[in-house]
């Protein structure tokens, strides 16, 4: 597709109204999946209902307490400790 395309389809997508964005978004993502092996497969996959257990919701708990106090690190620095 040219940049001349693109660019009139930004300029539509402007023009629409906000309910009409959430029903072409979900198009365009269909269309796009039908490219995308992964992305097809992502959409395609059953809802997560599964209830997180004690532990699990304990780790959250502990990250985001990590989080909170400035205990992180950012992907870069991750990586230069793992030499990546």
């Amino acid at each position: 597709m040219d940049l001349d395309a693109r660019q009139r389809l930004l300029e539509i997508m402007a023009r629409l109204p906000d309910a009409d964005v959430e029903a072409t978004l979900q198009f365009a993502t269909e269309l796009a999946s039908r490219r995308d092996p992964l992305l097809s497969s992502l959409l395609a996959a059953p809802a997560e209902d599964e209830e997180l257990s004690a532990e699990e919701r304990q780790g959250l708990e502990e990250g985001l307490a990590d989080q909170r106090a400035g205990r992180v690190f950012s992907s870069d620095q991750v990586k230069r400790e793992l030499s990546i």
